[in-house]
């Protein structure tokens, strides 16, 4: 199979190839977020984000996501860091709505921290 893909890849010409890729990258979602800090004790930094991608289809959009985040801290005991994945989400959404599942590892629950959290969402903007 991957011979196939690989023989219609070459067979494109160069502006197909460019649309191609403009295409698959025009459907990637990157978001991310971070922070420093200091003070007399410690000073470090942390961020997290999520990498995803997007897909059209006839009557609306699969999407898929992985989120992470990570943090480092130096004090005067040492240095302490740790990055790691903490979720993912599956989802569809169609017209002005959206249905998903999501899965966080250090979830929030209005506002009460939950482990492994398992969610189904539906939004609908207005």
């Amino acid at each position: 199979m991957n011979d196939n893909i690989t023989s219609i890849y070459d067979k494109l010409g160069q502006q197909q190839k460019k649309e191609l890729l403009a295409d698959l990258l025009g459907r990637l979602e990157l978001s991310g977020e971070g922070g420093t800090f200091q003070d007399q004790y410690a000073k470090g930094y942390g961020y997290g984000g999520r990498i995803g991608y997007r897909q059209p289809l006839d009557n609306g959009a699969f999407r898929v996501g992985l989120s992470g985040q990570g943090y480092s801290v130096n004090t005067p005991y040492g240095k302490f860091g740790d990055r790691q994945l903490t979720g993912g989400d599956i989802g569809y959404e169609f017209g002005n709505n959206n249905i998903a599942l999501k899965y966080d590892r250090n979830g929030m629950f209005d506002g009460v921290p939950l482990r492994d959290l398992l969610q189904l969402i539906y939004t609908k903007k207005f």
